[in-house]
């Protein structure tokens, strides 16, 4: 986890957590699971592909293995 979402990264200096979910798990457990706020994520990565369409999160099965990097949103100009 990236930026301000750092602060729901049980390990702070690497930035990596580390999860057991449950075998039948989406995507849309796992946010649930940190409990971000709505509109928090800008940026989803599972396997390093981007995740384009976020209606379908409960339509992505996570399987072992699987590395998600989660971004929040971020602009420039």
């Amino acid at each position: 986890m990236n930026g301000p979402l750092e602060r729901y990264s049980v390990e702070s200096e690497t930035k990596v957590n580390k999860v057991t979910i449950k075998e039948s798990s989406t995507l849309k457990d796992l946010i649930e699971f940190y409990g971000f706020i709505k509109g928090e994520l800008g940026v989803i990565l599972i396997n390093d592909k981007l995740v384009t369409n976020y209606e379908t999160l409960e339509s992505i099965k996570l399987n072992d293995g699987d590395e998600v990097k989660l971004f929040p949103i971020f602009g420039g100009g």
